[in-house]
């Protein structure tokens, strides 16, 4: 009788251990017999099955749960016929949600005496995977629907893999039909074979991405080609980002081919504004805003001429 009481504390104690383990690891945990009755669970899945301790033996599908998981039942069996775990992303009517977990019961000797199911609260992670999605479908809509050009391109590991992505601008701004034709394109062609400023478009292009990798981002602007060979000046944006382990640089053109059409229109007419004023053949002089007065050249003459004659 000693040694049966001494087993029989021994047996009690290991249980008390056991329930003090599992409420210690905080995860709502249901055990089940192979009939899915319930053989034990811990405190945690009392905030999300309505359980009492006078449950234990109860068919577990007979209690009222918060869970939007009609298939559990069927898949616990199916874990039962098949032995292989089945896990599950459902959420509850108070809006939480749950990874749920079903697993196989084995014991030491490797025999099936029914499941064990484990719900893990994943709201915060399910709540920032959906602020995510929605970051990344406004972010998609802007891109999309800007009518800046956008283009994505490959940069990773210092080198130029040329373009991965764009949106309908850029294939309009360029005369392309397709985001492939962009794709196949080699990204100098794009440009003509010297800037403005007299340097080569190669040369300077890699110069501009060395800068932009160190500073993050830079503006400038650019001359482009469309594929009909057309030139035209844009106001660049150049920011680097980091996705997956590569290096992007994202480029939004913004054509401002008519204000240099416009500016240098107005340079010209000031030339023969200018020119006009000075040769002019009779004194004239302007006054701006601030009472600077500025004479043009037979003014001056014409005022040299009386001082002289005094």
């Amino acid at each position: 009788n000693i040694e049966l009481q001494s087993k029989v504390s021994d047996f009690i104690q290991a249980n008390n251990d056991m329930k003090n383990l599992l409420n210690s690891t905080e995860v709502a945990t249901l055990f089940l017999d192979k009939e899915l009755n319930i053989r034990r669970f811990t405190e945690a899945v009392t905030n999300i099955i309505k359980l009492r301790n006078s449950d234990i033996g109860r068919l577990f599908t007979d209690l009222v749960s918060n869970l939007v998981y009609p298939e559990i039942e069927n898949h616990a069996r199916q874990v039962l016929r098949t032995l292989s775990s089945i896990e599950t992303a459902i959420t509850s009517s108070d809006g939480r949600w749950f990874n749920v977990r079903i697993m196989p019961y084995r014991t030491l000797d490797d025999r099936i005496e029914g499941l064990v199911i484990t719900f893990t609260d994943i709201t915060f992670a399910k709540k920032v995977e959906t602020e995510l999605k929605e970051s990344e479908l406004r972010f998609r809509m802007l891109y999309q629907n800007s009518p800046d050009a956008h283009i994505i391109i490959n940069f990773s590991d210092g080198i130029d893999h040329g373009f991965s992505d764009c949106n309908q601008a850029a294939l309009d701004m360029l005369g392309m039909v397709s985001k492939e034709q962009l794709i196949a394109t080699n990204r100098m062609k794009l440009s003509p074979g010297y800037q403005p400023d007299g340097r080569l478009s190669s040369e300077k292009s890699e110069a501009c991405f060395l800068e932009c990798i160190t500073k993050g981002s830079i503006r400038f602007e650019w001359v482009h080609c469309r594929v009909n060979g057309e030139e035209f000046q844009v106001d660049e944006l150049l920011t680097v980002f980091q996705e997956r382990g590569k290096t992007f640089l994202h480029s939004v053109w913004r054509d401002i081919s008519e204000r240099k059409k416009a500016e240098e229109a107005l340079r010209v007419s000031l030339m023969k504004y200018q020119t006009l004023f000075d040769l002019f053949p009779a004194g004239i002089t302007i006054s701006d805003s601030k009472g600077q007065i500025t004479p043009n050249a037979c003014w001056a003459s014409l005022r040299n001429s009386n001082n002289r004659g005094r």
